[in-house]
């Protein structure tokens, strides 16, 4: 269909589609970075308390992030 589109058509969509691409990605990083900072707190929160399960629950939820931040990437590298 691309073929039939006059030239500055697809422009104009090339340009929104990378405007939401760039958006959803900053979406993105900032709920990671919201989730490590929860997850450093709760980690902080279960030396100072003894609690063993809320440090444990603070590493999980770092570890989760990082996986959950290679995968965006990963996606973002492949163009998904």
């Amino acid at each position: 269909d691309y073929l039939k589109m006059p030239w500055h058509i697809i422009i104009k969509r090339t340009k929104l589609l990378n405007k939401y691409h760039q958006e959803q990605n900053k979406k993105n990083n900032q709920s990671n970075n919201f989730q490590k900072g929860k997850g450093n707190l709760k980690e902080i929160a279960g030396g100072l308390s003894d609690n063993p399960t809320t440090g444990t629950d603070g590493a999980k939820e770092k570890i989760a992030d990082n996986v959950q931040a290679k995968i965006g990437h990963l996606k973002k590298v492949l163009g998904k």
